[in-house]
């Protein structure tokens, strides 16, 4: 017996003429690897595929951040660094402003935290005008944490990272911060979870309390800026330069 079947519902307008037994079977095998070549799942999705690609910002996760700067982990340098391959992990940041932030922390040989980063971060060069604590009630989304001293020279010594989740958490990453570690690991079992070269802790009320006693202690002020605040003044700095 002869039949006339019609591939439609696969996208395939094609009529042809077969037997019905033999074509039956292998319209099945036809369906099952369409099918199986559809559902294929990317397996890059939710997994950074480099830490210096365009795409938009939208809130994540601690744990799909975690992937995403575990994948990355290389470019992860010092504490700078790392907190700002962790913006462009959130895809907060693209790869033009990346490098134009990072172009800024070179452009004064000898300087490690330069004007023009500051400048970039809002951060004041008066001291006074910086916080003793912070205050989690004033963030509001993921940013940079810069920390100075308060004596001598009043150096800038350190930048961390904070990821307001889309679970409404909010984290604290750095690297190189050996001294900080020691505050925020005071009382815990466990060592904190690694993000790339990072170590993180979830700011719970206990956590901060450490947090601002490593400040208080170490006589320190901090300035956190979200980082759609650094985005806008990375692209004001693009366009002042063209």
């Amino acid at each position: 017996m002869r039949a006339m079947l019609r591939l439609e519902n696969l996208g395939v307008a094609t009529m042809f003429n077969c037997n019905k037994s033999w074509c039956q079977r292998h319209l099945s095998l036809s369906v099952l690897l369409f099918a199986s070549i559809i559902a294929i799942p990317d397996v890059d999705a939710g997994v950074f595929d480099a830490c210096f690609s365009p795409s938009e910002y939208q809130a994540i996760s601690a744990v799909k951040l975690k992937v995403r700067a575990d994948t990355r982990a290389s470019d992860m340098g010092i504490c700078y660094d790392a907190a700002v391959c962790l913006a462009r992990s959130e895809k907060a940041l693209s790869k033009q402003q990346v490098t134009y932030l990072l172009a800024a922390m070179k452009n004064e040989p000898g300087v490690r935290y330069t004007r023009e980063y500051r400048q970039l971060m809002g951060v004041s060069l008066d001291v006074n005008d910086l916080s003793p604590v912070l205050n989690l009630d004033e963030v509001t989304e993921s940013g940079f944490v810069n920390f100075q001293e308060t004596f001598e020279n009043q150096n800038m010594i350190h930048t961390g990272y904070i990821q307001v989740t889309s679970d409404g958490e909010t984290f604290f990453y750095h690297a190189n911060g050996h001294t900080g570690d020691t505050f925020l690991m005071r009382g815990d079992a466990e060592m904190p979870v690694q993000a790339g070269r990072t170590n993180r802790y979830l700011l719970t009320p206990d956590k901060l309390g450490k947090f601002n006693l490593w400040l208080e202690s170490r006589r320190l002020r901090i300035h956190y800026t979200p980082v759609s605040e650094v985005s806008a003044n990375i692209t004001a700095g693009m366009r002042l330069a063209l």
